[in-house]
């Protein structure tokens, strides 16, 4: 699917939403002058409440039965609201961990979530009821990297 990672002045559903619309973009799903719309329709489902993500992957599916696959890269900066204070961002940052476990925990649609982040994270993911859970029924934690690893990965 794509890669959300956060930007400063983003919050995390906002991000989401634009990764979904440059993936429709760029599978020429969509053309660019209809992106504002796909923007604003696309946040709006995403908002309408915890099954958001469900309904725009059965939008996006391009059949039945076509698996959806979200890489979330960097999800450490979902974090960021704890330092800042910013509550409309904390409040989005729940929602967004929420659409995302609603997606992973149905089974109408075919949804896949892959989350990055460094291990140094994993505690405070006890911040969102639920995610820790989920996380320890499916983590995977990749070894420290050696030196030349990491310049391969680069």
């Amino acid at each position: 699917m794509g890669c959300c990672c956060f930007k400063t002045s983003i919050t995390p559903i906002t991000n989401l939403t634009n990764s979904i619309v440059n993936f429709l973009l760029q599978s020429g799903r969509i053309e660019q002058r209809d992106l504002q719309i796909h923007q604003a329709i696309i946040s709006s489902v995403l908002r309408s409440g915890p099954d958001g993500l469900v309904e725009v992957c059965r939008y996006i599916q391009a059949k039945d039965g076509e698996n959806i696959f979200f890489l979330i890269d960097q999800f450490e900066e979902i974090f960021r609201f704890k330092d800042t204070g910013d509550v409309d961002f904390a409040n989005d940052a729940a929602g967004y961990v929420n659409l995302l476990m609603n997606a992973v925990h149905q089974r109408e649609v075919p949804v896949y979530i892959s989350i990055n982040m460094r291990s140094d994270f994993i505690g405070d993911c006890a911040v969102f009821s639920g995610l820790t859970q989920m996380i320890n029924e499916s983590n995977y934690l990749v070894p420290q990297m050696t030196r030349e690893q990491k310049k391969m990965a680069h």
